[in-house]
């Protein structure tokens, strides 16, 4: 049996000489329209792979800065000095290892109290700190930014 005598082929439109070269440039289009769809869905997959790599690094610097605020508490709860030089040289800092890249940063900033009714003041203006008041503040940086920060106020207030 001949390719002539199948019936499909008797059924198919014949090209005229101003439809050859319409082929060609559907071929071309299609492509093009499959290159940019390509190019969309890996940009949307690179994005949401930095998203989930950056939520994975601010949860690891979360728990960084949980547990240093655990042992600052711990340290606290134990023994209240005015001095507060011993939260920094604490033998539990050695109980925490932090992954490469994770640094932490543990800043004492001393507070005053209002003379008239003892609320704590952000600012002290012309006070003096009265050394029983003071804020920690943990810092977790992952490539030197700022990935997690806690915050917290201790008091003395156990000798007022």
């Amino acid at each position: 049996m001949l390719l002539a005598e199948f019936p499909f082929n008797n059924n198919m439109p014949k090209l005229t000489k101003n439809q050859k070269g319409q082929s060609v440039i559907e071929v071309l289009i299609s492509l093009a329209m499959a290159g940019i769809i390509i190019t969309a869905i890996g940009s949307s997959l690179s994005s949401i792979h930095k998203l989930n790599t950056g939520s994975a690094v601010k949860e690891k610097a979360s728990a960084y800065a949980k547990q240093y605020m655990e042992i600052v508490t711990q340290i606290e709860n134990n023994h209240f000095t005015n001095n507060r030089n011993d939260i920094l040289t604490n033998s539990l800092w050695t109980d925490i290892t932090l992954e490469q890249l994770f640094t932490p940063e543990i800043n004492i900033t001393k507070l005053c109290r209002d003379a008239v009714n003892g609320n704590i003041l952000e600012n002290c203006g012309t006070q003096v700190p009265d050394g029983k008041t003071v804020r920690i503040t943990i810092t977790i940086k992952y490539q030197d930014i700022t990935k997690a920060s806690l915050s917290t106020i201790f008091t003395n207030w156990r000798n007022q």
